[in-house]
Order: C-alpha cells, then structure tokens, then sequence
C-alpha cells in the first residue's frame, strides 16, 4: 500500500484515509496484541458524570471540533471508550447484516463491541471501544450505513422560506374560491387540491432527520449557511410571486402540480446557497439539474389522499389560460425555518417548525 497516495472517504464534510484491511492470517499483527471488549461493558450506556482520571485529562486535554462530533466518553468503571449513534430503525437490518455478520465484521475490524437496541426501543446504538481511536473507527463506519442506506428511507422534514404574509394569504383565498366556482374542468373543483393558506411556502430541500442530535445539527447548517450568505450579499431578498405553471414533464390535462412562480435573482442564489450546505452535509441529495427549483405549490393532487387514478391528476387547461397571470405580491425574505413533514401546528394551521432563524 503506498501510504502517500491512499483511498480516502467522507463522512459529514470530514476527509478520512481509508486503511487497507489487515490479513490475520498472514504475517504478525503489527498492533500488537489488542484489548478484545466484553459484552460486559455495555450494561451502562456513557453518561458525562463517570469519573475521567487525571492521566486521561492530561493525555486528551482538549478535543477538536471533529472530535466531538463522535461525543466519545472515557468510562472509567468499564475502562472503555464509550459513545452512542442514531440509526434509523429500517437501517438496523442493514448494520445487523445476515445472521449478525456486518455487525460482527465492524467489530472485530474496529476492536469495538456494537450493542443494538431491541426493537421498539428508541435509543441509539452503543459503541464500546479499549481506544478511542477504535471507537471513532467504528462510529465512522457505522455512520456510513447511515448515510448510504438513509437514501432508501423517505425524507422528513425539509427548509422553506414562509410565504404565508396577510397579502399572500388573501390573495390565495380569493384565488381558491374563483377556481372553485370558475368555468374550468371539474377536475380542479375538489377543495382539498388547494394548499391551505397558512402552509403557503417556497421548499429550498428536503432533509433527513432521524433524531434529535440530526435536527440540532441541520439548525447550525442552516445559521452558519445564512450567516455566511449575509456576509456575501447585504441587500434585502424580495421575491415577486406571479403567474402559474405546472411541472414541466406533465402534460397540461394530465397535472399533478401547479405552482405560483417566483421571481427573484437573490432568493435563487439563497437557495442554490442553502441547498449546497446540506448536501455537503449529508442531510439531503442535490436537487434535480444542480438547482433548486423555487416555487410557490398552489394545487397538488397528493392532498385528495385517493387511490382511484383517475384522481391522480386535473386537467389544468383553462385553469392555466383564464388564471395563469395571476399576481400574489411582493415579499422580503425575513426567515428561514425547518419543518416537519406531515405534522401541522394546531395553532397556527400551519407545519410544525423545528429551526427558526431570521434572515
């Protein structure tokens, strides 16, 4: 293996050098001998109260921003290097592996014991290592699961800019109860195919947040993206949202989407912006053709919730020709926030906000 030119991996923006596997069976362990775990040591999952010795102190004196980020606990009782890691209940099958064997080849490959809640239990896998360099090793690996495998698993929440202003709202209503009592196909006459109001929004990306520690960590994306923004661009974002269109590779009788159109250079650039910063971080994929598509969804045939296919789509035709340059207003983006997909907000009608951080 030549050393200077190794394979390298990323996890979360970090660049790691990915070691050639080691051959047990040929030649000595140039480690020496290592330390094998007990399943013993996982009866207590890390708590930041267990005593760390002052050797311990003195040989780890500060960690680095990357370091916490595996948020590794020296348990003195069980002398072992203890840490914990969400994965998705539909990805435990995937790190389990047939008959236990990707779990019991991460371990003995990372000298580290891997401890699997039962299923139902919510918590988070356990990882317990004699080194912490092991148990960063076996957090690194675990979280590639994660994030290869999180691509099969549907999307959670996502970023949106609000859209719901006293002009946008009015002008929505007004526009809902014409379509509704309008001369157009009956087809855009259902009640439920408009977006409520109060949910008016522009989507930036979806994300992927499986836990707590994960929305935490998409809040910090978001403010340090916005941050650095801000640095780049000072002016005010307005945003003009006017006209109406459906999704290009729909025929026009046969739509599943229309959406208001936005006009605006700045919210473009934002988005574009924002969209990178969580790809980058692995929360999200990037969005089709490199760029985020901005638009204000007005009509969208999964509301209805049917199985019959006929009501999979609307015929948009005289919709699109009698409102199709209808005008909502001119708004400035003054926030943006993290919701979650398919909760609503009892107070307000609108999503259940997780991250809110003013622009």
């Amino acid at each position: 293996m030549n050393v200077l030119n190794s394979l390298t991996y990323e996890v979360n923006g970090r660049i790691y050098r990915r070691n050639a596997p080691m051959d047990m069976n040929r030649g000595s362990n140039l480690r020496g001998n290592v330390d094998q775990i007990g399943d013993e040591i996982l009866d207590e999952k890390p708590r930041p109260s267990d005593p760390i010795t002052k050797e311990e102190q003195e040989r780890h004196p500060e960690k680095e921003e990357e370091e916490n980020h595996y948020n590794i606990i020296f348990n003195a009782k069980k002398r072992a290097y203890m840490t914990d890691i969400f994965v998705p209940e539909g990805l435990l099958g995937k790190l389990i592996g047939t008959k236990g064997s990707t779990k019991r080849q991460i371990e003995e490959e990372t000298n580290s014991k891997i401890d699997i809640p039962r299923r139902g239990d919510p918590g988070p896998v356990i990882i317990a290592s004699k080194k912490e360099e092991d148990a960063q090793r076996c957090y690194d690996r675990i979280e590639m699961i994660v994030l290869e495998g999180r691509r099969r698993l549907p999307f959670t929440h996502f970023v949106m800019i609000p859209c719901n202003s006293e002009e946008i709202m009015t002008k929505h209503g007004e526009f809902v109860e014409k379509m509704l009592f309008g001369d157009i196909h009956e087809s855009c006459r259902e009640p439920a195919l408009y977006m409520p109001p109060a949910k008016l929004h522009l989507t930036i990306v979806p994300l992927w947040l499986f836990s707590e520690k994960d929305a935490k960590k998409a809040g910090k994306i978001l403010k340090a993206a916005i941050e650095d923004f801000k640095k780049k661009e000072t002016a005010t974002i307005k945003m003009t949202i006017k006209g109406l269109s459906h999704m290009g590779d729909e025929d026009v009788d046969a739509v599943k989407v229309v959406y208001a159109k936005v006009q605006s250079d700045l919210a473009q650039k934002l988005a574009n912006h924002l969209s990178n910063a969580f790809v980058k971080a692995g929360l999200t994929e990037k969005p089709r053709g490199g760029t985020v598509k901005l638009h204000m969804t007005i009509i969208n045939t999964r509301y209805l919730g049917s199985e019959k296919p006929e009501k999979d789509f609307i015929d948009a035709t005289d919709l699109l020709k009698k409102f199709g340059n209808i005008e909502y207003g001119t708004i400035n983006v003054d926030k943006i926030q993290i919701c979650s997909m398919g909760e609503v907000d009892t107070n307000t009608g609108g999503y259940h906000i997780v991250y809110s951080e003013k622009f």
